[in-house]
């Protein structure tokens, strides 16, 4: 197996492929390894509301003081980290959730149409858009006039989300004639 990976390949690719292997394997080796303590399962009955947050029963009150030590720490030395024990792993619900959107409308095709007023580029994103193919166009227009440049967003940029988390894409198309360009890079070749 090893034969076939490096038969096809130069000398010198195999040379520097190697070099390259044992310096990984160096730098490896001269890092220093933690090793992780094993996270106990979460307990479920008493410790209701601390197994809902990913803590068990025991270290629900274990992850809020370690929360409050890590926030009031100003110093963070080698020794002193070395020292703590881990903090017990503890899940965060998200600062923005994402929810479902409610719409005025009833009936799936009322609602469809709702959510592609909402989503849909505004008058006013089309104008950003417009003016960064024009920013485009004038720059490329330097180098080759006969360029031709349109831009398009998937959704209003305005908002800055398309679907509640995702921010939508702009695209810039650039066309040009291939005789054109051929003659561009003729013009340039000595």
């Amino acid at each position: 197996a090893v034969f076939c990976i490096t038969a096809p390949l130069e000398l010198s690719q195999v040379a520097f492929a190697l070099i390259g292997a044992l310096g990984y394997a160096m730098m490896q080796a001269l890092q220093p390894r933690q090793r992780r303590k094993a996270v106990p399962a979460t307990i479920v009955g008493a410790g209701a509301k601390a197994a809902k947050v990913g803590c068990t029963a025991q270290d629900a009150s274990a992850c809020r003081l370690a929360a409050a030590r890590c926030s009031s720490r100003p110093d963070r030395t080698p020794q002193a980290m070395q020292a703590a024990p881990p903090a017990p792993f503890c899940k965060k619900p998200s600062a923005c959730p994402v929810s479902a959107p409610a719409f005025a409308a009833s009936g799936f095709e009322a609602e469809v149409a709702e959510l592609l007023g909402r989503i849909s580029p505004s008058n006013e994103s089309d104008k950003v858009v417009q003016q960064l193919a024009d920013k485009v166009r004038h720059i490329l227009q330097q180098t080759i006039p006969e360029v031709e440049v349109v831009g398009f967003a998937s959704g209003d940029l305005v908002r800055g989300t398309a679907f509640g988390v995702a921010v939508p894409e702009v695209d810039i198309v650039v066309s040009v004639s291939p005789h054109v360009l051929a003659q561009r890079i003729q013009g340039r070749v000595p």
